[in-house]
């Protein structure tokens, strides 16, 4: 059970991370819980990313602009769908 916990939150540091906003957070917690666990990858249309969290297609774009800005995912960009690297934190 416990590795449970830790497979779900890949690096708890961004919980204490203040440049992580709330919705940066509802975000990386989506692309966290949808990932491959193998390949730490999230395979996600914004528009699923949308839909399921409640968010605007626009505020799904500026968090993971901001999310990748400090390297928490990388993004590769497909043209159906984003890949969505989750990245360790430095913090």
């Amino acid at each position: 059970m416990i590795e449970d916990k830790k497979s779900f939150l890949n690096d708890r540091s961004i919980l204490f991370d203040v440049r992580v906003s709330n919705q940066d957070f509802r975000v990386y917690s989506f692309l966290i819980s949808a990932m491959n666990k193998e390949t730490k990858i999230c395979s996600s249309k914004q528009m699923t990313i949308s839909r399921s969290i409640g968010m605007s297609r626009t505020a799904i774009y500026r968090c993971i602009k901001h999310l990748k800005k400090l390297k928490l995912i990388d993004v590769d960009r497909k043209y159906n769908n984003n890949n969505y690297h989750i990245l360790k934190s430095n913090n």
